[in-house]
């Protein structure tokens, strides 16, 4: 499933999120400012595809901060 592109601080993120037999795997791709782009690997399994999307979320705006950390200490 593809979920709607969410902006944090400057950091769009589009989750993905997989049915399998072992439950919903989320991942995301994540564009920084220079449209830089990443993709996650699979971050979890999870029972219900809410909260596959919510940890896929908690998980970039997490990493965006640190990016953003680390270039304010350069």
């Amino acid at each position: 499933m593809h979920l709607p592109r969410v902006d944090f601080i400057g950091v769009g993120t589009i989750p993905l999120i997989e049915w399998q037999l072992s439950g919903f795997v989320s991942m995301a791709i994540v564009t920084y400012r220079g449209d830089d782009k990443c993709g996650s690997s699979a971050l979890g399994s999870f029972e219900a595809e809410a909260d596959a999307c919510q940890y896929a979320l908690a998980y970039t705006k997490a990493e965006s901060e640190r990016r953003l950390l680390m270039t304010l200490i350069e």
